[in-house]
């Protein structure tokens, strides 16, 4: 499931995904540590179950969205020469929904963690990590696909269908 681009397309990610993998890392690791040395300022009890719902909703989001793209979903941003442009299923309400799945997860992880500052340490780093990964891919997908790129972006959001 998690594949590179193979013969007939080239990764054009301008290491966005090892920036994505080291980011997510030291985020998390900070974050963690953190939360370990308890809460700094009082934390809403009420927020762990919404966090559980966020990291497990985001995960199956984000699945979705990748299962939807089957063969043509890669792990590094890359088109293949006969990839057509996929605007159906969770693509038809925003342009990313896998990146929105996993920011999801991200945001209910640092709910979970129950620290004001770990939750920033994730979300703040994590989602501008994925801003700059979908900057690169919207890049690629603008010059592959053209005038059908460009409609499909007038109509579509990024992340969140309406808002952003």
């Amino acid at each position: 499931m998690f594949k590179r681009s193979g013969g007939n397309a080239s990764s054009k990610d301008r290491f966005s995904l090892a920036a994505l993998w080291v980011v997510i890392g030291v985020a998390m690791f900070v974050a963690f540590g953190l939360g370990r040395a308890g809460p700094l300022l009082p934390w809403p009890q009420g927020l762990y179950p919404l966090g559980v719902v966020l990291t497990l909703g985001g995960i199956a989001l984000r699945w979705f969205a990748i299962i939807w793209l089957g063969r043509w979903f890669t792990v590094n941003v890359a088109i293949a020469a006969d990839q057509p442009l996929v605007d159906t299923g969770p693509y038809r309400l925003v342009r990313h929904p896998s990146y929105t799945g996993a920011l999801l997860a991200f945001v209910g992880l640092g709910l979970c963690i129950g620290h004001w500052l770990s939750f920033f340490i994730i979300v703040i780093p994590v989602f501008a990590v994925f801003s700059w990964r979908i900057h690169v891919e919207e890049a690629v997908l603008a010059e592959a696909f053209g005038a059908r790129w460009a409609v499909y972006a007038a109509r579509t959001r990024r992340l969140l269908p309406g808002i952003y």
